[in-house]
């Protein structure tokens, strides 16, 4: 019997969101622990506390796994042997840019048509 092998990109993102995770954990906990901009004082002051810490978290959670995701894919192109050039050939050249003449067309403009 043959074993399925889990498909090596949702590996990648899910390896990924861990650490994103982790980041997001440890960074909320880092501002709660310097209380900055007295937001642990706040947080304890409050009627139900477990809101606005749910919420920080949340917030933390879904950019850190965001980027760490994010940045995972974007180096896929890239082969860490060749430094930091993505793979594919060279970079595209763009022709030298020319300014181009344009008339204005009678009676289409905002102000009033001439007799």
């Amino acid at each position: 019997m043959r074993r399925n092998r889990p498909d090596p990109l949702l590996s990648l993102l899910a390896w990924n969101g861990v650490a994103g995770a982790v980041i997001a954990l440890v960074l909320a906990g880092a501002v709660l622990a310097t209380d900055v901009a007295h937001l642990r004082t706040l947080i304890l002051n409050s009627d139900e506390p477990w809101i606005p810490v749910l919420l920080l978290v949340f917030g933390f959670l879904v950019t850190m796994c965001s980027v760490t995701m994010g940045t995972a894919i974007m180096a896929l192109g890239r082969d860490p042997k060749a430094g930091s050039r993505p793979r594919g050939g060279a970079p595209a050249v763009l022709g030298r840019f020319a300014p181009a003449r344009a008339t204005a067309a009678r009676g289409l403009g905002g102000g009033a048509a001439r007799p």
